[in-house]
């Protein structure tokens, strides 16, 4: 992946996790000043986001290969939100500079 592609792909994650309709299903809150996130709802996110993934890139003929990557970007994301203690904002930064 390039540089170019693998900051489009983080740009557009953010852009997904700041909608209001994925911070409801997050169940994103503001505890003691904090946004916190329900980490159960994040990794259905996340195996919500690798099956998206894998149905456009089956559909799309584009080889298989490709699904080593995906699974990857899947792990990083989960262990994003665990250094980030599931706290939003965090996340959000960890997401940026990976």
């Amino acid at each position: 992946m390039t540089i170019k592609e693998e900051k489009r792909y983080k740009d557009e994650l953010v852009s997904i996790l700041k909608e209001d309709t994925t911070k409801k299903f997050l169940k994103v809150n503001d505890y003691n000043n904090i946004l916190w996130y329900n980490k159960e709802r994040f990794e259905e996110l996340a195996s919500l986001l690798l099956l998206a993934s894998v149905k456009e890139k089956t559909t799309s003929n584009i080889p298989a290969c490709s699904m080593g990557g995906m699974i990857k970007r899947v792990t990083k994301l989960l262990i994003s939100a665990t250094k980030a203690n599931y706290q939003f904002s965090e996340t959000i930064s960890i997401i940026i500079g990976n």
